[in-house]
């Protein structure tokens, strides 16, 4: 009885070791790395809400934590800070910025605008009212573009020069999307530049009409929302900035492919009504940093006094190296 009781024991002990080595030699697939992301909830950066919606994130083992800012130089500096591992700008206000000094860049786009000039996902309006009838009519004019010297402000002004107006007297509004129908309706701005979703939900409400779509003129695709990261997040956390824009690349050539589950993703986590969501105009999804779309807006920029000189494309995007 005793050999058996010791023989039992003798089992036991060795059973125990051998789970305790096999489950130390097996990764523990519950543990995520978390991501925080700071981005402004519009249509440009529905491959968020469908990374997270279909697990995208978390098969690469990351816990994706959001934060909506609706403010463009907030999410600049939440990224720049450390509070926020990614954010989300415009291709334009970061080549500003990183002009300037900025320690960021840029990891991957998010959309392309497209369209016609009376057609497509950003649009300038004005009140029914107004006597602003196209471009040319801007000069003079104070105008809403959201940030000083970014993406909207330059497709503003390369739409005024090219129909022949005078940028040198426009004045330029910084103001949040959600607050510009308030301000035009106020009088406290002339014009505006709106994308999608607030475009539509402008256009909804009444007493507004377009003028056109000023990046039908700057270049067939433009690069505009862009993912962004510090270079000390950068430095310190290339392999999760990695996992992550692996996720994002599919994420968003699903958005690209299939428009009706993208846009059931933005009514998810928006909180805009299918009604609304339905009638936006999409961007063109994409995760590529276009170099000739850049170079382009950046003789523009250098043209209009923004930087002295151009940055190189490696000052401006992560090489992933």
């Amino acid at each position: 009885m005793r050999r058996k009781t010791v023989w039992l024991i003798g089992l036991l002990v060795l059973l125990v070791a051998i789970g305790a080595t096999a489950a130390s030699a097996q990764p523990n697939r519950t543990t995520l790395t978390t991501v925080k992301v700071g981005f402004s909830p519009i249509a440009d950066y529905a491959p968020l809400f469908i990374g997270l919606k279909l697990g995208l994130f978390k098969k690469q083992g990351l816990d994706v934590k959001v934060q909506n800012t609706f403010s463009s130089s907030g999410l600049v500096a939440a990224t720049i800070s450390g509070e926020v591992d990614i954010g989300t700008s415009s291709s334009t206000a970061m080549i500003t910025g990183i002009g300037n000094g900025l320690p960021v860049k840029m990891l991957a786009a998010g959309s392309a605008y497209f369209g016609t000039v009376k057609e497509g996902n950003t649009q300038i309006l004005v009140k029914d009212s107004s006597s602003i009838k196209t471009f040319k009519d801007l000069s003079g004019k104070t105008v809403s573009t959201v940030n000083l010297q970014g993406l909207f402000q330059l497709g503003v002004w390369n739409a005024v020069t090219l129909a022949g107006g005078d940028v040198s007297t426009i004045k330029s509004l910084p103001t949040q999307q959600q607050d510009e129908a308030n301000a035009l309706a106020a009088g406290q701005v002339d014009a505006a530049v709106f994308q999608e979703p607030w475009l539509t939900l402008a256009k909804t409400q009444g007493g507004l009409r377009s003028i056109g779509n000023p990046f039908a003129l700057l270049t067939p695709y433009t690069t505009a929302g862009v993912l962004i990261s510090s270079n000390q997040t950068i430095q310190a956390k290339p392999d999760v900035l990695k996992k992550f824009l692996t996720a994002w690349q599919q994420a968003t050539t699903i958005a690209d492919k299939k428009p009706k589950f993208t846009r059931q993703m933005l009514t998810k986590y928006t909180g805009l009504g299918a009604d609304i969501i339905d009638k936006i105009s999409l961007p063109k999804y994409t995760t590529q940093i276009d170099p000739k779309v850049l170079g382009l807006m950046m003789g523009k920029m250098v043209g209009y006094g923004w930087i002295k000189q151009r940055p190189s494309y490696d000052q401006l995007v992560w090489n992933k190296k």
